[in-house]
């Protein structure tokens, strides 16, 4: 009989239960409310992207931004204990939108844009890797994100199962189960890890590595969005920077990015 999660993965999420009894929920290093700021929660894999359009915003508008972000779970779970901490929630699926507006937590969201999941590798594809099945072979050393914490391992089980697969085929290649889409790119960019399966939109920006594409037919789809706070002290505030994520101005920037501003199929 398979077993439901495999050893490398049941570790890592004991490893993790085990810190976050010990240290709380993980929580970024968040300063006391400045009256005028907005503080957005957001995932690591959008952090980027909303630096920029942050700064674009900012030299528009009297407004400032706070950007805290982590994987999407701690920041859901540390949304919902201090609900008052927050006024913009960007996760990195809007999954876990629905989630906290089925909690109270935001108004009606928005989307903003889409991404789908695709194999990271060095640069020239050394391992010659032209599919998940690939990652398999004996002897590779792969990356995924962690499944109980972050939005894309969420996802890897329906991923997988769409080729045929389960997380019991990657276990005897994992070598690395990441918190952040960063630990994946660097591990791949230095050449500790053959492959990591990673948003494409972050992928794509990673230098002498090279973005091997799912199959279009069996890939998932996590569609990035904004809600805002129905609890934010500053709600004009946070709708002028929600709406303004919608504007052409920052929908440019999640192209530059390598976002899709449509649903990808």
């Amino acid at each position: 009989m398979k077993r439901a999660v495999p050893v490398v993965l049941a570790l890592a999420i004991l490893a993790g239960a085990v810190f976050w009894a010990g240290q709380g929920v993980w929580r970024d290093t968040t300063p006391p409310r400045t009256p005028g700021v907005i503080t957005v929660y957001c995932d690591t894999s959008v952090r980027a992207v909303l630096d920029e359009i942050r700064e674009v915003f900012e030299r528009r508008s009297d407004v400032r931004i706070e950007l805290h972000s982590g994987p999407s779970v701690p920041l859901l779970e540390e949304f919902r204990d201090e609900p008052a901490g927050v006024d913009l929630f960007v996760p990195g699926d809007a999954y876990y939108l629905e989630q906290a507006q089925a909690d109270g937590l935001v108004e009606p969201f928005e989307s903003l844009a889409w991404t789908e999941p695709a194999i990271l590798t060095q640069g020239g594809n050394p391992q010659d890797i032209a599919a998940i099945n690939d990652l398999t072979r004996a002897g590779l050393r792969v990356g995924v994100m962690h499944p109980e914490t972050t939005a894309l391992g969420r996802l890897l089980p329906e991923l997988l199962e769409q080729h045929g697969m389960s997380l019991d085929d990657l276990e005897p290649n994992l070598t690395l189960i990441a918190e952040n889409d960063a630990e994946l790119v660097t591990g791949v960019r230095l050449g500790r890890l053959d492959a990591a399966i990673v948003w494409r939109a972050v992928g794509q920006r990673c230098e002498r590595c090279a973005i091997v594409p799912m199959d279009a037919h069996a890939n998932v789809t996590a569609m990035v969005a904004v809600g805002v706070s129905t609890q934010t002290p500053y709600l004009d505030e946070a709708r002028e920077f929600a709406e303004f994520l919608g504007l052409r101005a920052a929908q440019a920037l999640f192209e530059e990015f390598h976002y899709s501003l449509t649903p990808t199929e």
